[in-house]
């Protein structure tokens, strides 16, 4: 299954923010296993764990068109709205959404206004890695070990960094194997590299276990390809129903 940014954006990460955004509208195995051991919700009708959603968009993106300077001349002269030109307009019809005056979101991710009026998101630019590298997919590998220039990393910084939750690390423990951590991908990202608990899930309608193999400092879980010829729900959605 061939996997754009766009069809990621769509469905694979809105349906695991669904979990901690909108509970009711995320896939029921997923909200079954992460509200397991916090099934009641808090003051307010929140829940009290805490859930990250990290988007990593290997293959890099135009960050001048996801967050438009449009507050800079510069940015119209160099870009143009003529003919040919890619800047986006400062209103109207394809404007952008302003957030400081200076900066704005692209239309398309009206969605993300509303969490950075909350002051819940912050939008931060021009972020990237030192290393002189000119190979793209040694770089792409580099921001997500962390570790500049070290090719033969073991571990990704998103598994470094959830090994040193306590709570999290007891959690699992007392469980013996409960999932933590899920990627809504075919494969297993080098920023979870080292995590035994991270489990791949390429196609939520027609997740199962498959086959495990042992990897260097974990056990990959990988999804099932395509749905039963009946097309009913099969996997964990069916075992959880």
């Amino acid at each position: 299954m061939k996997s754009t940014r766009r069809l990621f954006l769509k469905s694979g990460a809105l349906a695991l923010a669904s979990v901690g955004v909108a509970p009711a509208l995320g896939p029921s195995f997923l909200r079954s296993v992460v509200f397991a051991d916090e099934p009641t919700r808090g003051a307010g009708g929140t829940f009290g764990k805490k859930i990250l959603v990290c988007i990593f968009m290997r293959g890099a993106v135009d960050g001048l068109s996801m967050l438009v300077p449009h507050g800079d001349a510069e940015y119209y002269k160099l870009r143009s709205t003529g003919a040919g030109g890619i800047a986006l307009p400062r209103t109207g019809t394809g404007g952008v959404l302003d957030l400081d005056g200076m900066f704005g979101f692209h239309p398309a991710l009206a969605p993300l206004l509303p969490l950075y009026k909350k002051g819940h998101l912050a939008p931060i630019h021009a972020v990237g890695s030192n290393h002189p590298t000119r190979s793209h997919f040694d770089a792409q590998d580099f921001m997500e070990t962390a570790l500049p220039g070290d090719k033969g990393a073991q571990t990704g910084w998103l598994a470094r960094t959830i090994s040193q939750c306590p709570q999290d690390t007891a959690r699992l423990k007392e469980k013996g194997g409960a999932i933590r951590t899920v990627s809504m991908t075919a494969q297993m990202p080098r920023s979870l590299d080292g995590d035994g608990s991270a489990l791949a899930i390429n196609d939520l309608g027609a997740f199962g276990v498959g086959k495990t193999g042992a990897t260097p400092n974990r056990t990959r879980m990988a999804a099932m390809d395509s749905m039963p010829a009946n097309g009913k729900a099969s996997g964990f959605e069916a075992l959880y129903a």
